[in-house]
């Protein structure tokens, strides 16, 4: 198969990590791959190019360049010659459709991440494009989404249900794996020694990730637990960043929480965490950094939302979003000063029998094959 990925960019974040593993799975198996991004310099394009699958750039300017945009858009598409268009997202799934005027063999796939999103926070542009995304999603070939919760929202938010199927991220278990000595420099960066039991969020700082949640709960297990210690890992908007840091102040965490910033590394800062926690309180589909941690063999702590609860299993703990007290709880039964160490190897094997990047590109490569398969016959009238 030929397959053209579409997608914003390839800066660092979950779903740009899962394009880079899937096209080069793909592309491992003997298919012809080709990402194209709007903008180019991301952190993660190097992944798939030293797989051997080109990225190309669309030199898109600025939100405003449309017509020139699309145009170049349009121009590589015909000189790639796809039979598969699969967008990566709101923007790019809604140019994959111009595609099919320039080629009507062409197979249009949509992916889809999230579920349950509050586009209150996002402002009026982000809701309406959401809107019209349900209206042009009749002329999608095929909706992949990651997450069973995902599927529901979009099929009860006006997407095509029929066209909808789900592929669970997979994760890469060789990159992600226990290595507490790795861990160790980050742990000592963060100020923190072998004695504390360092609770770790890796989130982006934003509305759906709740960290006002995870700083409550935080207050709640410092005054019961001396050796409790704190990190937020990740960056973000600024002003929200800024509001969180004034949050944390209020609330007299102190010394006690490092906001860590991005990291280029997360399988070491996993690997310095005796806990992970995910306090989202809208939006997650599949939870990447819950599956990594766990990959690296870290006891989770998640809020109900989108996958969480089944990425999890019986391996850690649940709580309702927006609870701190129950998240506290959860947190001192795991990583509490009476909490017996936790071995990891319950949450890796989880993780590597059933979400790996093996079974993500299977799923993928044969819901592609039969999706041509069912043009090609109706092309020849068989």
């Amino acid at each position: 198969m030929r397959i053209l990925f579409l997608a914003r960019s390839l800066e660092t974040g979950g779903a740009e990590r899962q394009l880079g593993l899937l096209a080069a799975g793909l592309k491992r198996r003997g298919h012809e791959v080709e990402i194209a991004i709007f903008y180019a310099g991301g952190a993660l394009e190097a992944f798939p190019r030293d797989a051997g699958v080109p990225v190309v750039d669309l030199k898109k300017r600025s939100r405003w360049d449309l017509a020139a945009f699309t145009a170049r858009a349009l121009r590589e598409i015909q000189r790639f010659r796809p039979d598969v268009v699969h967008g990566y997202l709101v923007a790019p799934n809604l140019l994959a459709l111009l595609a099919r005027p320039l080629a009507p063999r062409v197979r249009i796939v949509w992916g889809l991440r999230a579920s349950d999103m509050d586009w209150s926070r996002y402002g009026r542009f982000q809701a309406a494009t959401f809107t019209a995304s349900g209206m042009a999603s009749r002329f999608a070939d095929l909706i992949i989404v990651n997450s069973e919760a995902g599927a529901r929202y979009y099929a009860q938010h006006g997407f095509r249900e029929s066209a909808l199927r789900v592929v669970r991220n997979g994760i890469d278990v060789e990159a992600f794996k226990p290595d507490r000595k790795r861990g160790e420099t980050a742990r000592a960066r963060w100020g923190f020694g072998p004695a504390d039991h360092v609770v770790g969020i890796a989130a982006r700082l934003d509305p759906m990730k709740d960290h006002a949640t995870f700083l409550e709960a935080a207050v709640r297990v410092a005054a019961a637990d001396d050796a409790a210690r704190f990190v937020a890992i990740g960056g973000g908007n600024e002003p929200y960043a800024s509001s969180l840091a004034r949050h944390a102040a209020a609330i007299r965490l102190g010394s006690r929480l490092v906001w860590a910033g991005p990291t280029g590394d997360m399988p070491a800062a996993y690997n310095a965490l005796d806990l992970a926690v995910l306090s989202s309180a809208f939006g997650e589909g599949f939870p990447n950094t819950v599956a990594e941690a766990m990959a690296c063999g870290v006891p989770c702590v998640v809020s109900d939302v989108g996958d969480a609860a089944q990425v999890v299993g019986d391996t850690g703990a649940v709580v309702p979003a927006r609870d701190p007290a129950a998240l506290a709880a959860a947190i001192l039964r795991l990583a509490g000063p009476s909490s017996p160490p936790a071995s990891g190897t319950a949450q890796r094997e989880r993780i590597a029998s059933r979400f790996s990047v093996g079974a993500m590109c299977d799923a993928t490569e044969s819901l592609l094959r039969a999706l041509i398969d069912t043009r090609d016959a109706a092309l020849t009238g068989e």
